[in-house]
């Protein structure tokens, strides 16, 4: 080709389709047609099992297929093994449970003694006459009296929530009886009647 054959292709914009495509050379539009139709034949000849005609291959030149690998399977999924502990009988559990309960009655019943110790040493401390009555006696005093006040609060606190557990203990209400009696109580006429609505 000669210099003044060539024909340069400018980047020339044209917002017109067909002399978009007029302004195209010839011979990229055949190309591009063959191209195309070589690689539509390419991938019908895969499909059908040949082998792929386009590429650079050499005459009496042999394409060699790996040994099909057989199709990767998703490994599976380590799940973690999970370690149940053997439950304890229950009546193991009631035997720890009558244990501990046991253990706490021991407790409470030495604070109690304790506590008539402390009435017998606090009412020995008041009854004593301080010798030399000073600032030392005034915080002992003043530190006694806080100290008791507390216990005291405490303790009143302790008796209601007592008093309240006896007498519930004792009313034992409707789901009690119904935990005793089961559906004989629950499901009797004269309960239905009485928890009626009207």
């Amino acid at each position: 080709m000669t210099q003044g054959a060539k024909k340069q292709i400018g980047s020339y914009k044209n917002d017109n389709l067909l002399e978009a495509l007029g302004s195209i050379p010839s011979g990229i539009g055949t190309q591009t047609t063959h191209e195309v139709a070589k690689i539509g034949s390419d991938i019908l000849t895969s499909l059908l099992g040949g082998a792929p005609k386009s590429g650079d291959l050499e005459p009496n030149q042999v394409i060699e297929f790996g040994t099909p690998q057989p199709e990767a399977q998703p490994a599976a999924v380590a799940r973690p093994r999970i370690e149940v502990a053997p439950r304890p009988n229950v009546t193991e559990l009631e035997a720890q449970t009558r244990q501990q309960i046991d253990a706490i009655r021991k407790e409470l019943k030495e604070l109690a003694k304790s506590l008539k110790n402390l009435h017998t040493d606090v009412q020995a401390a008041i009854s004593e006459e301080p010798v030399n009555p000073g600032i030392y006696h005034m915080n002992f005093y003043e530190q006694l009296r806080s100290f008791i006040a507390v216990l005291r609060q405490q303790i009143e606190d302790s008796r209601s929530w007592l008093s309240t557990f006896h007498a519930r203990k004792k009313k034992m209400g409707y789901w009690g009886m119904y935990k005793k009696h089961g559906t004989t109580f629950g499901l009797s006429n004269e309960r239905s009647i009485a928890t009626a609505a009207g």
